[in-house]
């Protein structure tokens, strides 16, 4: 099997394609363009090869990454999204001492050829929207403890107290807000409710865990 690892950040993508005994890497920008321009440049690399017969592979990355992983799903390459743990253990294991993108794009191709991880699906619609909210909802808990650690370093104006206290107020609601909007939209799915609820049974998780 071929393969293709993948090394994510925010500007630009690194890529190493395992090719039989060749290897080949290069950079694209991470944006639609450079996407369109990583397809143009596998169908050269291939060589009619179907994309069938390439497993591509990246960390876990959040958001960085996972554009490219549908594009490819939908392109029709199979995908695997890994968990950096596994990637720096087994990097470990090669003996890898000099890091840099394009050797960490190297190292994913060579587990991936090596470790066939499970493939990878684009979430549902629903699920997509319910983790933007979950996300938003972590940004909004982040937002209002450092704005309670910010009136509670010590004394400040009595106007900075005040829009601080205003703005703390507003955070509450918009919590209290989108977590009744997230219990909303899993109630409203059938499956997002079955795995919600499935969730729940376990003891120690709660409703906003389980969402």
């Amino acid at each position: 099997m071929n393969t293709l690892g993948i090394y994510i950040s925010k500007e630009w993508f690194d890529v190493c394609l395992l090719h039989g005994t060749q290897r080949a890497a290069t950079r694209f920008d991470n944006d639609l363009a450079g996407f369109a321009a990583l397809r143009n440049w596998l169908v050269q690399q291939l060589d009619g090869v179907p994309p069938t017969q390439l497993h591509a592979a990246m960390e876990a990355t959040g958001r960085y990454g996972e554009a490219l992983a549908t594009a490819l799903v939908e392109w029709g390459y199979p995908v695997s999204i890994v968990n950096p743990a596994r990637i720096k253990a087994y990097a470990a294991s090669m003996g890898q001492q000099h890091k840099s993108d394009r050797s960490d794009a190297y190292v994913i191709a060579d587990f991936c050829r090596r470790r066939t991880p499970r493939l990878w699906q684009p979430p549902t619609a629903s699920h997509a929207t319910l983790r933007a909210m979950v996300r938003h909802l972590d940004a909004l808990q982040r937002m209002h403890t450092q704005e309670r650690n910010r009136r509670q370093a010590g004394p400040l104006p009595s106007q900075v107290e005040q829009l601080i206290d205003a703005h703390l107020s507003f955070i509450q609601q918009q919590l209290a807000e989108l977590q009744r909007q997230m219990a909303d939209w899993v109630d409203d799915d059938p499956d997002l409710k079955q795995q919600h609820d499935l969730r729940c049974s376990i003891v120690g998780i709660g409703t906003l865990t389980a969402t």
